[in-house]
């Protein structure tokens, strides 16, 4: 009992000095174990539990997911989300935030971890709700609120990773998530709701989406949805395990990203012309810039073609101004690469 107590003392310690916790908890183990028992011992059983857990099969589950996220977000479907459930919300007081707590559960459909939820959405939610004066007591609270959907709604990591520990279906704790999910984004919009009914200056409207463009919305969620329906209609209907669903998403999401890609290339219509002397650099609302690229030579009359050049996000919801533009007499062409790389 002594024994449990010095070391539970030494890991609040280690905790409190800012150690990761996975750190601290093996290096309280490791020196637990070998005063009891013995050094030789105490190492002989780190590299078993290492080697062990590396080469687990079920524990495969865990990255497979989190890339089949992060390949999602780096194809601008995040912003898709996004810009759809703005689309439905933005124009209500308040209606940015709820929109973002939306495409937060969305996502997680796809991605399993609160981190990475949270991480990608504020790239994509907090320039939108700052240029439109929301307090960002607000806008950051819905980001994080919205983050810990990952944990609930299916595929979520920690779930699956309690799954394997505790020996339970990991489709029934799927089955298990999804109405506290669904009821964690209900009750989070109605909590912005009451929050700029107090203070209604903390979330001003935005304008309102006409229908067309709503429906043009809801088009670019259309990839999110198949493979969701993918992975989790495979699970629940015993085609795979959730291990094979998690390598079978991540593949999906591959594709999806190249299709993405293909999209791009498709809609780049490029003469042959040196862009690098044309540029200007612009803000991108996160602080950095973006490298713009016009084209100044040829007949008078001639409209200009404009290249944007940013990462796949951004140049996703700049698609979204290409029919404005065009209607102004541009053509636009739209090329999704790193903000870093040169023409």
């Amino acid at each position: 009992m002594t024994v449990a107590l010095i070391g539970f003392a030494v890991l609040l310690i280690l905790v409190f000095l800012r150690l990761p916790i996975a750190f601290a908890m093996g290096i309280v183990g490791f020196a637990g174990f070998g005063l009891i028992t013995g050094w030789k011992p105490s190492l002989a059983m780190i590299g078993t539990l290492v080697s062990e857990t590396a080469l687990s099969y079920g524990l495969s589950v865990v990255p497979l997911f989190i890339l089949m996220g992060n390949l999602v977000s780096r194809a601008g479907l995040s912003a898709e989300l996004y810009a759809a459930s703005n689309a439905f919300l933005g124009h209500r007081r308040g209606g940015l935030s709820m929109a973002t707590i939306v495409a937060c559960g969305s996502f997680s459909a796809i991605c399993g971890s609160s981190l990475a939820t949270a991480a990608t959405m504020s790239k994509v939610a907090m320039p939108p709700m700052r240029q439109y004066g929301y307090a960002d007591s607000l806008a950051t609270a819905s980001i994080a609120a919205g983050g810990t959907l990952g944990i609930l709604i299916p595929p979520s990591v920690i779930l699956v990773i309690y799954g394997l520990m505790t020996e339970t279906s990991i489709r029934e704790l799927f089955a298990a998530g999804f109405l506290p999910g669904l009821l964690g984004i209900l009750l989070y919009m109605v909590a912005v709701q009451y929050a700029v009914w107090r203070r209604p200056q903390d979330g001003p409207r935005a304008e309102r989406t006409s229908w067309p463009d709503r429906l043009r919305a809801l088009r670019g969620v259309w990839g999110t949805l198949l493979l969701f329906i993918l992975v989790i209609g495979g699970i629940y209907g015993g085609i795979f395990t959730p291990t094979e669903a998690a390598g079978i998403g991540a593949g999906g999401a591959f594709l999806l990203a190249l299709a993405v890609i293909a999209l791009y290339r498709d809609i780049v219509d490029l003469p042959d012309f040196d862009f690098a002397p044309h540029y200007a650099e612009v803000p991108d609302g996160e602080g950095g810039t973006l490298r713009m690229h016009h084209l100044d030579e040829g007949p008078p009359d001639a409209a200009p073609v404009l290249l944007i050049h940013g990462e796949p996000s951004w140049a996703y919801l700049y698609r979204h101004m290409v029919p404005v533009l065009v209607d102004a007499g541009h053509r636009v062409a739209v090329l999704a690469v790193d903000p870093t790389s040169t023409v």
